[in-house]
């Protein structure tokens, strides 16, 4: 489900579909229907129009009731039907061909579908095609006010996969390919998105933290840790910062110890303030983010830092694993650590230190029981 503070009633007025506000719900769970009641049940709580005695509120309210009320029932009803997650209104306006279309998570401002895709040819242009196995990620705006972060995203990506070299491919593995800018018509609703090539097969941070509610071992949480700052010293030396490395967006692959980090529709140029704030996960941001400030590589790593003390929880560390995370997440924006490899070079030292030399852990996300 979203997070209820991030859900307004516009959001559920303009909703064409139940997922985009109860989120992903698994289809045959014997605990769905209890998730979506009691998704519904927190909606209505904060939307009843018994809350306020202003007449024209509790009309609003009352019209979001309504809504909530028949997105319950859909949702209900494809969960009966086997369709949940299963987008068959959704229409692309797109140069490439995409298919198996369905809705995959809630994001900050935008709904994500997932699907394949098949890459079409420009005419006149020696362009290969393309394999429908190839993995794509629709992001689309809730609202249409949000295109111009869209379009940073989207410009962004695209300037660091222009940058040539096998150092640079390298580092390119662990973003999400731009394919294109588009529109999509979900309904009678059209809305901007971007479509990038990305992995299904990743969780957030946010998953692993929710899976694992004590929380991780330090020598998992390394891996992690480890990952995220060698994207980071890469993106930081092409001249941007993220601004919004926040548990989310830090996708990693259990098996092979993969990692992706995504949405980039908040980044900027070091130097400049962070275009735009997640509202739910604002608690991860440094001070300088919230005044406004001008963002630099340690604004990343400060956001990070704090995401790895999440994935934590109640576990212990050692002191000098410790003392790192701490210098990460000094408020004052100059006193903290500001170049993402000398992090990863004394972590490795701290690893060393206190594991031994490296050697491959395996970690795998609890299976759910149905």
């Amino acid at each position: 489900m979203m997070d209820i503070r991030a859900i307004k009633g516009e959001d559920i007025l303009a909703a064409t579909e139940p997922e985009q506000i109860f989120g992903p719900l698994e289809v045959g769970n014997i605990h769905a229907p209890e998730a979506l009641s009691d998704a519904f049940r927190a909606l209505a709580r904060v939307f009843h129009p018994d809350r306020t005695t202003n007449p024209s509120r509790a009309a609003k309210l009352k019209a979001v009731m309504q809504a909530l009320l028949a997105l319950r029932d859909r949702a209900e009803a494809k969960l009966a039907a086997g369709t949940y997650g299963q987008a068959s209104s959704i229409s692309i306006s797109a140069t490439n061909l995409y298919t198996d279309v369905f809705f995959w998570r809630p994001g900050d401002i935008c709904d994500v579908y997932a699907g394949t895709y098949l890459h079409v040819p420009k005419v006149g242009r020696n362009d290969p095609p393309g394999k429908i196995s190839r993995h794509a990620v629709i992001k689309i705006a809730r609202a249409p006010g949000d295109a111009d972060l869209l379009r940073n995203e989207m410009a962004i990506l695209k300037d660091l996969f222009a940058t040539k070299g096998d150092e640079h491919d390298h580092f390119k593995r662990y973003l999400p390919e731009p394919l294109e800018s588009t529109s999509v018509k979900i309904g009678s609703t059209v809305r901007p998105a971007n479509v990038l090539s990305q992995s299904h097969e990743s969780v957030s941070l946010a998953e692993v933290r929710a899976a694992y509610p004590v929380g991780l071992d330090a020598a998992d949480m390394a891996w992690m840790w480890r990952r995220a700052l060698e994207i980071l010293s890469w993106v930081h030396s092409r001249g941007y910062v993220h601004g919004a490395v926040l548990p989310p967006h830090i996708l990693v692959h259990p098996a092979s110890h993969g990692a992706t980090l995504v949405d980039w529709c908040y980044s900027t140029k070091i130097g400049s303030p962070i275009k735009a704030l997640s509202v739910p996960n604002e608690s991860y941001y440094p001070p300088e983010v919230i005044a406004r400030q001008p963002a630099t590589p340690a604004t990343d790593l400060f956001m990070l830092a704090a995401s790895m003390r999440l994935l934590l929880g109640k576990h212990k560390i050692s002191s000098r694993i410790a003392g790192i995370l701490d210098a990460c997440l000094i408020p004052r924006q100059q006193a903290r650590f500001s170049d993402a490899w000398e992090v990863y070079r004394l972590l490795d030292k701290a690893l060393l230190a206190t594991y031994g030399p490296p050697r491959f852990r395996p970690f795998a996300m609890p299976q759910e029981t149905t």
